[in-house]
């Protein structure tokens, strides 16, 4: 059976101790015993939020139980990750132009 669930909450609370409800917590729980089940073909992802997918992929790295489950996400967020990147890189250089961005 093919499963495709939503961890939006595990990438907002990522890193977040505060956040790490009994909500959390059930979400992660059964997003485990998915990816261990032999009869499930498990497949995550994250909402509609850049914020969530960011959380996201930073759970994911840090959680060895689910790393290897594949997290797909459109063209639109990978160009918008890298477009956000640019920002950061551009609003970090030194000058004047960077003033108003800052």
């Amino acid at each position: 059976m093919k499963v495709l669930y939503d961890i939006s909450w595990l990438g907002y609370a990522h890193g977040k101790n505060a956040m790490r409800t009994g909500l959390v917590r059930a979400i992660e729980t059964t997003a485990c015993y998915l990816a261990d089940s032999p009869e499930c073909s498990l497949t995550l992802c994250a909402g509609d939020s850049h914020e969530a997918l960011e959380g996201c992929q930073a759970y994911l790295k840090d959680h060895p139980r689910l790393g290897g489950v594949p997290l797909p996400y459109s063209r639109v967020y990978a160009h918008l990750d890298m477009t956000l990147q640019k920002l950061s890189k551009t609003i970090k250089e030194p000058g004047r132009h960077n003033y108003v961005l800052r």
